[in-house]
């Protein structure tokens, strides 16, 4: 008989390759940023984590841009203590706003601070926004180099995205991914009004599979495609440590969390060199829009920018319509009804204006840095008794949802009983069936399935791979034959 085995201690949580020794994950550390057009109690536009010094702070180009996109693509925009005071100069480009106050989004070529201009518009949500083609932020420039894949086509998608990443973006596991879109599926109509199919690694995917294009999607491990839909980071670019004129792509968070932050934030992502900024830009939009929610639903009207009729001045009733739920999904294609973002008194900073760290608009603004390296091996695996050896930890299973119950109401009852018996069976059947998927398929993947199989049947002309896998979608026993003469 062979040796014993040794049990190893428990799992510990995964380390930062620097000890996030240069962020903070501090929930309070947080920045409000005011409109200058309105009265005090309904001015604050945007409440954003600062996460990128450990005594807090947000790095000023990322704010920047952030306000921008709400300010319809204002990239002139600038930062003063008060409606009227001087511009805050940052000295360096790595420059960072302090907590301790609010500060003032100001627009030069329409300053709302005089009795003529009046405020300057804001993008009520995503779907009224416009993507600025040619006109990116220049801290959002860069040059791609298209990828090198074979042809793909939606139902091999996946393998395509695999291909190019090999491994996620953010933490580097290969276990348990998925491809995740930039510009989310339900944004399909957004996504071909702006015409965002120029920025597609293939230019011959149009119509509904635009969308479907590898250079809208990334590969995330599973809890982080997760907490990426649910808008809690985005992928800014900020200046290297090492060099920083060369801005480097990372993961910045937009939702106070103590375990994000201290593995991801300011964290270098893997290469995305093929992958537009125009997509990137895309994902933190749509990310932001739900985050001022707060302004649109205080008393004062406002001037928005609307789809139908441009810059109009809103009342505050008219505003609420921008907060209707609508349908979303979760994860790439799977649909579910929205979840309401819970209440939180904490989520906006007192009205007041904070007296801690004060900031005078001469003095230099205080500096931060991103992590050195990209998350590499994260996981640390415990020792064993007697040695140690390699360990990667699966991520959490994705929680699942009940079956749905099997309807006995009367009317369907009755609609049962119109039926002939092989009918009755077969509807029976479906039911069944239907509910056994939605418990052992939460993510939906079984529908992107069917989805793909419908559309191949359209098709004039298909594959024998992709005919088989078509027929084993659709319920059929394929029978592997061979023609002994041949």
């Amino acid at each position: 008989m062979s040796q014993g085995f040794s049990l190893r201690q428990p799992q510990v949580l995964p380390q930062p390759p620097d000890k996030a020794a240069t962020i903070s994950t501090n929930t309070l550390h947080r920045i409000n940023f005011r409109h200058p057009g309105y009265p005090r109690e309904s001015a604050i536009l945007l409440t954003l984590p600062a996460f990128d010094q450990p005594d807090g702070g947000l790095y000023y180009e990322t704010a920047r841009v952030a306000c921008g996109i709400l300010a319809n693509n204002r990239w002139d925009g600038y930062f003063t203590k008060d409606p009227h005071g001087p511009e805050i100069k940052p000295q360096d480009v790595n420059d960072v706003l302090p907590i301790g106050r609010d500060y003032y989004f100001r627009l030069p070529a329409n300053d709302c601070c005089t009795s003529d201009s009046g405020p300057y518009p804001i993008v009520p949500s995503f779907s009224a926004w416009q993507f600025p083609h040619g006109n990116l932020p220049t801290s959002w420039q860069r040059h791609t180099n298209p990828a090198k894949l074979p042809a793909y086509t939606r139902s091999n998608i996946t393998l395509a995205v695999y291909t190019r990443d090999q491994s996620c973006r953010m933490s580097q596991h290969t276990d348990g991914c998925e491809k995740a879109h930039l510009c989310p599926v339900q944004e399909d109509a957004w996504f071909h009004e702006n015409q965002m199919q120029t920025y597609n690694h293939d230019n011959k995917r149009t119509g509904t599979q635009a969308i479907y294009d590898v250079n809208n999607m990334l590969l995330l491990r599973s809890d982080l495609h997760t907490s990426f839909d649910e808008k809690k980071f985005a992928f800014v670019p900020k200046p290297g440590a090492d060099d920083p004129s060369k801005m480097k792509f990372v993961t910045h968070l937009l939702d106070p969390s103590v375990e994000l932050a201290r593995l991801y934030h300011n964290a270098v992502i893997q290469p995305i060199d093929s992958i537009p900024s125009e997509f990137l830009l895309v994902r933190l939009a749509w990310a932001l829009f739900p985050m001022i929610e707060g302004f649109l639903l205080t008393k004062a009207s406002k001037v928005l920018v609307t789809e139908e009729e441009g810059a109009r001045i809103t009342s505050a009733d008219a505003c609420r319509a921008f907060l209707k739920p609508k349908a979303s999904r979760t994860k790439s294609g799977s649909q579910s009804q929205k979840r309401g973002r819970p209440d939180d008194d904490n989520a906006l900073q007192d009205e007041g204006d904070h007296h801690g760290t004060s900031l005078d608009s001469t003095k230099r603004v205080k500096m931060f840095s991103i992590s050195q390296r990209p998350i590499t091996k994260p996981l640390t695996p415990p020792t064993t008794v007697e040695g140690s050896s390699s360990h990667k930890a699966s991520p959490p299973s994705p929680p699942t949802r009940a079956a749905p119950i099997l309807a006995t109401r009367a009317d369907e009852l009755d609609h049962l009983n119109g039926m002939s018996e092989a009918d009755r069976l077969d509807s029976m059947r479906e039911r069944a069936l239907e509910g056994e998927r939605n418990r052992s398929d939460p993510q939906g993947h079984w529908t992107e399935e069917l989805e793909w199989a419908e559309w191949e049947l359209r098709q004039t002309r298909a594959s024998p791979g992709s005919l088989n896998k078509m027929y084993g979608v659709l319920g059929m026993e394929v029978l592997e034959t061979r023609d002994e003469s041949l």
